[in-house]
């Protein structure tokens, strides 16, 4: 949740008039991951998140002898 609403607190700010790099350092991300941002819809940045959760990860393979 926390990344959606930094998503659509960079969306506010940007209709404000913020420039791109005030925006990016105030979140503390990249410029990248701010155009990154931008350039999905809001149900692009949905499915991101969605898909984000449930990624594997690299000692999932391992959580049996764990």
């Amino acid at each position: 949740m926390e990344k959606w609403l930094k998503y659509v607190e960079i969306k506010r700010m940007l209709e404000q008039g913020y420039s791109k790099a005030k925006v990016a350092e105030k979140f503390n991300i990249s410029r990248g991951t701010l155009y990154k941002y931008l350039n999905m819809t809001p149900d692009e940045m949905s499915t991101w998140l969605a898909s984000s959760k449930t990624r594997r990860k690299k000692l999932d393979v391992f959580k049996g002898m764990i």
